[in-house]
Order: C-alpha cells, then structure tokens, then sequence
C-alpha cells in the first residue's frame, strides 16, 4: 500500500490509532524497514516531477493519476485493466494487488516475486529498475521484490528529479536532474518557491523540454516569473551523465 502510495497525489502514511511511522515495522536492514525507506527516498526523488503536476492541475486542469483509457483510448486491452494507472504523462504504475509473502495470521506464502503487466500500445515502454526496453501493446511479468514495485516509462519521457533529501526544503536546489528516455517528446517543467501563493501573481517558471529523435534535447523558458531559475542540467541518457549550465534562455544539447 505504501509502494502504491508513493504514486497518488498525496503520499502520507495516515491512521488513527495506530503505528505508522517506518521504525514500526522493524529496523534498518529488515525487509519491512528497507522497502518502506526506499519508497519514501524515490518520492523525494521525483519531487520535481510530481510538483511540476501538480501545477498543471492549477493551470491546466490536468489530472495527475488517471486509468489508462484516458491517455490510450484506442487500446481495447488499456481499457480493461483495472490494476495499473498513468501518473502524469510518463510513469505506468503496476499495483501489486496480491500478497506474495504473508497470507492471513502472518502464514508464509511459497510463490515467485514476478507481476504481470500490460504495457499500452501506441508507446514503447522502458521498465524504470532496469531500463529494458519492451514494445508496446503486449503482457509482460517482470520481477516484483517487496521493495521494487513494477513500474515502467514512456519512450521519450523527461523525468526532472532532484538528489535524496530528508526534507523538501533541506538544500538550496538551483540544479535540476533530467533522466531522459530515447524517443521524441514534449514536457513542460513547473517550478515555483514552494511556499506561498504568489504563483498565483505569475511568480513562477516554466520550462519546455523537448526531445527528438535525432537525440536532441532543448530547454527554453516559457515563463520567467520566479527570480531563481536553475543554474544547471544534469542529463542522464542511456547510462551516461553530463552536467550543462543554463543561461536563463536556451539549451540545445546532442545526447549522443
């Protein structure tokens, strides 16, 4: 639950009466501790991305978590699946929705760690654990370890991320990570100060990252708004990672 939680629009590990707090489910180095910590580290991860959704809902009345119809309506199969969903533009989420290591009363279950997943045709799909490419329209089971729930990217996506953090805010971030994909795409990046409501008088920025098939990726400001722009670009493309700095304006860089 906590795995799937990583990936809705609010990540809080909620109750009433209850323990909820990670050192409640063993210690560091036990398997509980472990997958729990690894979920909450790869939230922080791709806080750049999840926010920079969460201002399309403002702007654009985007919908961050969605079936899989909206985005592949011309898939039949898409249509069917009732276990995975879209968050934003670029990440499949592939719930597991059965147990594999504890039955009822705690009783050890004796199967294999793997998860079918339908990847939606129209789109090559990368699994974001191990990169494997997989063509589209087709069932595939990958590995499914209590701490690596099935997730997978679209070909061409720009993932923004940051370096793990314990708290957003902890470090002054004028560098952003762009983990791109092979393919051809457009993202629109949001970044604002996080704190208040003066977006809302247009103190914002907004960057438009596109990528093409001659591996080629630009960013261009959109919208200047917010006094700190990012300063550099960390590109993570087919294994390698270059660091590039902005000017405020334009980047053009050949991936290859």
């Amino acid at each position: 639950w906590l795995e799937m939680g990583t990936f809705l629009p609010m990540f809080r590990s909620h109750g009433t009466d209850t323990p909820r707090e990670i050192w409640n489910f063993g210690d560091k180095g036990t398997m509980f501790y472990d997958a729990i910590e690894k979920s909450i580290k790869l939230r922080y991860h791709l806080m750049p991305y999840i926010y920079s959704l969460a201002g399309a809902v403002h702007f654009n009345d985007y919908t961050i978590m969605r079936s899989l119809l909206f985005d592949f309506p011309q898939d039949k199969t898409a249509r069917k699946i009732e276990n995975e969903f879209m968050f934003g533009p670029s990440l499949l989420i592939c719930a597991v929705t059965e147990p594999m290591y504890y039955g009822p009363e705690s009783t050890e279950l004796d199967r294999e760690k793997t998860w079918e997943c339908y990847l939606p045709q129209g789109a090559d799909w990368y699994d974001y654990w191990t990169g494997k490419k997989y063509e589209g329209g087709q069932y595939v089971t990958v590995d499914a370890p209590i701490d690596q729930m099935p997730i997978f990217v679209k070909a061409g996506s720009i993932i923004p991320c940051f370096e793990p953090m314990q708290y957003v805010g902890e470090i002054e971030l004028d560098t952003l990570i762009l983990d791109v994909y092979p393919g051809e795409d457009r993202y629109v990046h949001y970044q604002d100060n996080g704190e208040d409501f003066t977006y809302q008088d247009g103190v914002y920025n907004e960057y438009e990252m596109t990528i093409t098939k001659d591996e080629t990726l630009t960013v261009r400001m959109l919208h200047k708004g917010y006094e700190k722009v990012y300063k550099k670009f960390v590109v993570c493309y087919k294994g390698r990672k270059n660091e590039f700095a902005f000017n405020g304006e334009k980047l053009t860089v050949w991936l290859s």
